[in-house]
């Protein structure tokens, strides 16, 4: 079959879109992308430093936290100005900002009886 006039410029137009469409889905990274790490300094005897490393996916927030005996989670998202709003250990909110491959945020801890710091360094 022989394609000519409008029937070959729809052929050539979608041809166009199929080699672009990876490439766009390659460049959808959000600008936050990747692996961070760091923790909360020691605020008393009974809140010991924690350490960990969280992942930004297309705006999405996950990670774990330690410290000598327990585990815990952050969650959350990030809007496009950086601005990161979450949970600590599924209850606790979590709110801080992340610029220029660092991130400074705070939560409220219950048995800390205060607010704690999170410092993280994007990794690489």
């Amino acid at each position: 079959m022989l394609l000519t006039g409008d029937h070959m410029k729809g052929v050539v137009v979608a041809m166009l879109v199929g080699f672009a469409l990876p490439v766009a889905v390659a460049a959808a990274a959000g600008p936050f992308d990747g692996t961070y790490s760091g923790g909360s300094p020691a605020v008393s005897r009974t809140c010991p430093t924690t350490n960990g490393t969280v992942s930004v996916v297309d705006g999405k927030v996950n990670g774990k936290f330690a410290e000598s005996r327990y585990t815990f989670s952050l969650t959350g998202t990030v809007a496009p100005d950086g601005t990161m709003t979450g949970k600590w250990a599924g209850s606790y909110p979590v709110t801080g900002k992340f610029t220029a491959g660092h991130f400074e945020g705070t939560y409220a801890s219950k048995e800390c009886g205060t607010e704690r710091r999170i410092s993280l360094d994007k990794s690489g």
